[in-house]
């Protein structure tokens, strides 16, 4: 017990070395499992109890890594002034900006890209699971999907795969990001004009028309999975 407890301390102030060398910031505390507000100085992770597998450690790692390149190439600021408006909206710009860090992060280290592509699963089915998470299904849908649409046009090969079969959201977003994609794809490291242009076609796109559209698709095919079971 002793043993295991003193590996987890270790785990954890290599995960706070890791976080602050990363994103350039050595005034910040690491806490983690904490539900105080985040103050400015401070990175709430998970709490870690114990691990179970080699993918929970990659999990933590993952995260840890992701906070690290919000830290480093997130301005808050820059951020805040290009937000769409709507609650929906807010939650897809903010998906998109992860994404962008995420991605430069992958580019500029290695064990990043390997951490991050690979628990990109198990982190979506966590957030969709979290005790008490107050989000509709259509809410879910929408942010799941757009989460791996942008994935596998910045991504590429990592994500394509997770892609669910919803042939026609892809259609109507592939028309909103056709003309601009190049554009994103050049600023990646220029928040400026990535936040700004990533606002602009989110706030075309039709949202809530199209978490209408997702919810009667999944309610298809959960119908269809129920007489398939029949059979």
């Amino acid at each position: 017990m002793k043993k295991e407890k003193n590996f987890l301390e270790d785990f954890k102030r290599a995960i706070a070395s890791t976080i602050k060398s990363i994103s350039k910031k050595k005034d910040y505390e690491i806490k983690f499992g904490s539900t105080d507000k985040i103050p400015n100085k401070n990175v709430i992770l998970p709490e870690i109890k114990g691990f179970k597998s080699l993918s929970e450690i990659t999990r933590i790692r993952a995260i840890a890594d992701s906070e690290a390149l919000r830290l480093r190439y997130s301005n808050p600021k820059i951020y805040e002034i290009h937000k769409p408006n709507g609650k929906t909206a807010e939650k897809l710009y903010k998906i998109a900006e992860k994404i962008r860090y995420e991605k430069i992060g992958s580019e500029e280290f290695k064990g990043v890209k390997k951490n991050i592509s690979s628990v990109f699963n198990d982190l979506k089915k966590d957030s969709n699971n979290i005790e008490g998470l107050n989000k509709n299904k259509k809410q879910i849908l929408i942010e799941d999907k757009f989460d791996s649409y942008l994935r596998s046009l910045f991504f590429e090969k990592d994500s394509k795969k997770n892609i669910r079969s919803l042939k026609k959201i892809k259609k109507e977003w592939d028309k909103s990001f056709k003309k601009d994609l190049g554009l994103l794809k050049a600023n990646l490291k220029n928040q400026n004009i990535f936040n700004q242009v990533i606002s602009k076609i989110i706030s075309s796109i039709n949202i809530e028309e199209q978490k209408n559209d997702e919810d009667d698709i999944s309610e298809k095919e959960r119908f269809e999975n129920i007489d398939n079971n029949k059979n």
